[in-house]
Protein backbone atom coordinates (compact mmCIF):
# COMPACT_ATOMS: atom_id res chain seq x y z
CA UNK A 1 0.00 0.00 0.00
CA UNK A 2 1.40 3.40 -1.00
CA UNK A 3 1.75 6.21 1.54
CA UNK A 4 0.46 9.77 1.02
CA UNK A 5 1.66 12.77 3.00
CA UNK A 6 -1.11 15.03 4.32
CA UNK A 7 -0.76 18.82 4.10
CA UNK A 8 -3.43 21.23 5.30
CA UNK A 9 -4.02 24.89 4.51
CA UNK A 10 -6.47 26.74 6.74
CA UNK A 11 -8.17 29.82 5.27
CA UNK A 12 -10.62 30.12 8.19
CA UNK A 13 -12.19 27.96 10.88
CA UNK A 14 -14.61 26.41 8.37
CA UNK A 15 -12.54 26.62 5.21
CA UNK A 16 -9.57 24.29 4.79
CA UNK A 17 -7.86 22.50 1.93
CA UNK A 18 -6.20 19.12 2.35
CA UNK A 19 -3.54 18.12 -0.16
CA UNK A 20 -2.42 14.49 -0.44
CA UNK A 21 1.04 14.02 -1.94
CA UNK A 22 2.98 10.91 -2.90
CA UNK A 23 6.50 10.24 -1.62
CA UNK A 24 7.99 11.82 -4.77
CA UNK A 25 6.03 15.06 -4.18
CA UNK A 26 3.30 14.62 -6.80
CA UNK A 27 -0.20 15.74 -5.82
CA UNK A 28 -2.54 12.75 -5.82
CA UNK A 29 -5.69 14.47 -4.54
CA UNK A 30 -6.89 17.85 -3.25
CA UNK A 31 -9.87 17.84 -0.88
CA UNK A 32 -11.65 21.21 -0.67
CA UNK A 33 -15.09 20.18 0.55
CA UNK A 34 -15.67 20.79 4.25
CA UNK A 35 -17.72 17.62 4.75
CA UNK A 36 -15.17 15.31 3.08
CA UNK A 37 -12.09 16.35 5.10
CA UNK A 38 -10.36 13.33 6.67
CA UNK A 39 -10.10 13.46 10.44
CA UNK A 40 -6.62 13.75 11.88
CA UNK A 41 -4.90 10.39 12.39
CA UNK A 42 -7.16 8.56 9.93
CA UNK A 43 -5.10 5.54 8.85
CA UNK A 44 -6.27 5.06 5.24
CA UNK A 45 -8.15 6.84 2.48
CA UNK A 46 -9.66 5.67 -0.80
CA UNK A 47 -8.90 7.88 -3.80
CA UNK A 48 -10.97 7.44 -6.96
CA UNK A 49 -9.58 8.71 -10.26
CA UNK A 50 -11.10 8.00 -13.66
CA UNK A 51 -13.37 5.33 -12.21
CA UNK A 52 -10.55 3.42 -10.52
CA UNK A 53 -10.22 3.31 -6.73
CA UNK A 54 -7.01 2.83 -4.77
CA UNK A 55 -6.45 2.66 -1.01
CA UNK A 56 -3.56 4.66 0.46
CA UNK A 57 -2.04 4.92 3.93
CA UNK A 58 -1.83 8.46 5.32
CA UNK A 59 1.24 10.09 6.88
CA UNK A 60 0.17 12.85 9.30
CA UNK A 61 3.69 13.81 10.48
CA UNK A 62 3.50 17.30 8.85
CA UNK A 63 0.34 18.26 10.78
CA UNK A 64 0.69 19.79 14.24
Amino acid sequence: MDILTVERDWQSAYNQTTTLKSKDGKVVDIIREHTKQPKKNTKTITVTKLGKSKIYSLDWSNIK
